[in-house]
């Protein structure tokens, strides 16, 4: 017990002397310096080697671990790479599990939690529109459903009701029907700006017989990849339109409402990373 009382208090005398205190080392590099290796050098600074056993506390009151020269409140160094990663840091609180994410309340207090996606969901406000079981339209059509996008990369899955109305179409008569999006409510020309790669539709095929009696139904389906490099949120406006028709020629037949609101109508968009 005098011999630990002697130690600690020629550690002390050092560092009211010297406003530094080395511990197992002669050369303190900080205002708190701990040498758990024992290996590092009389005079100049430690090599990256011998820094990796040492603990250091800043004049800053910045706090470094493997590092004599922390640049935030806390650096850890575990002498780890891209190809050989060695980890440096581990919370055992009882919300640990496997594949959590270390997530923050809003005061900063952190745990373990499950990964959350967030997920943004469109508005079908308007009643959208027909389409006519006509000849072939290179046109584009507003349907009133739009989603608001923040900036990034976005996965959107659109899910849209088809229903048969009117006069029967026979069993070879068919529809080709696409969708996509533009970003002005008056706007009838896709966004092309923001479009990646070629995922820049989603189409669906309806083809007869179908009879007024019967509302036969189909679902189109697919999904659009949209980069909003804006910097701001932005809102896109779902287009329905640019079909074909095979078949008979049938005007007293459409699809009914495209883009309304219907029950099974979604529009649900997604991060990615870019």
């Amino acid at each position: 017990m005098k011999k630990t009382i002697i130690i600690w208090g020629a550690v002390l005398i050092s560092g009211l002397s010297f406003s530094q205190v080395g511990i197992s080392t002669v050369n303190p590099i900080g205002t708190f310096h701990v040498d758990g290796g024992k290996d590092n050098p009389a005079a100049g600074a430690p090599s990256a080697t011998q820094q990796l056993n040492d603990f250091n506390v800043t004049s800053t009151g910045n706090v470094g671990i493997g590092t004599v020269n922390p640049s935030q409140k806390l650096e850890i160094q575990t002498g780890g790479s891209s190809d050989s990663p060695v980890a440096g840091f581990k919370l055992t609180d009882g919300t640990q599990h496997d594949k959590y994410v270390l997530t923050s309340d809003p005061n900063g207090i952190a745990t373990w939690k499950t990964i959350s996606v967030p997920a943004v969901q469109g508005i079908f406000s308007g009643s959208g529109v027909n389409i006519p079981f006509t000849t072939q339209q290179a046109v584009w059509l507003q349907t009133g459903a739009n989603v608001v996008l923040g900036p990034g990369k976005w996965k959107v899955d659109i899910i849209l009701l088809l229903q048969h109305q009117g006069t029967a179409i026979d069993v070879n008569t068919w529809m080709w029907l696409k969708s996509t999006f533009t970003d002005s409510p008056t706007s009838v020309t896709p966004v092309y700006s923001d479009f990646t790669a070629s995922n820049v539709l989603a189409s669906q095929l309806f083809s007869g017989p179908a009879i007024p009696t019967e509302s036969k139904n189909a679902i189109l389906q697919g999904s659009i990849i949209l980069n909003n490099t804006s910097g701001n949120d932005k809102t896109y406006y779902l287009l329905i339109g640019d079909r074909f028709v095979g078949g008979t020629q049938t005007p007293g037949a459409s699809l009914k409402s495209v883009g309304g609101t219907w029950g099974e109508n979604s529009i649900i968009a997604y991060p990615m990373s870019n």
